[in-house]
């Protein structure tokens, strides 16, 4: 094989890696664009989230964590929120404040 034949394969070979690569990247990682004003003064409109797909899927959803929904009415849109109360929880809004179980949740 000579120099220019070495060339091409490392090159085509290269090619066919970056592929590969893109390819479980996109299974396995989404990018969301923040719409609105919700989630500040963490993340603020215009903000881009790389998101990995794989934790939600092994692990359970735990209180404070950030979560991408998608929007059943548009697909092409997601909801960006925090996760402040869970399944069986009481959730109430006095003077305010956001209330979880009879007790005061901290602001962020």
């Amino acid at each position: 094989m000579n120099k220019r034949e070495r060339f091409f394969r490392v090159w085509i070979e290269s090619l066919l890696v970056l592929a590969g690569l893109l390819l479980l990247s996109r299974a396995f990682l989404q990018v969301s664009v923040v719409r609105g004003n919700s989630m500040r003064p963490t993340i603020h409109d215009g903000d881009r989230l790389m998101v990995e797909r794989i934790t939600p899927k092994l692990g359970e959803i735990r209180r404070f964590d950030v979560v991408i929904l998608g929007n059943p009415r548009n697909p092409g849109e997601d909801f960006v929120k925090r996760v402040v109360a869970l399944p069986g929880e009481t959730v109430a809004i006095r003077k305010g404040r956001l209330v979880v179980n009879g007790r005061v949740l901290p602001e962020f």
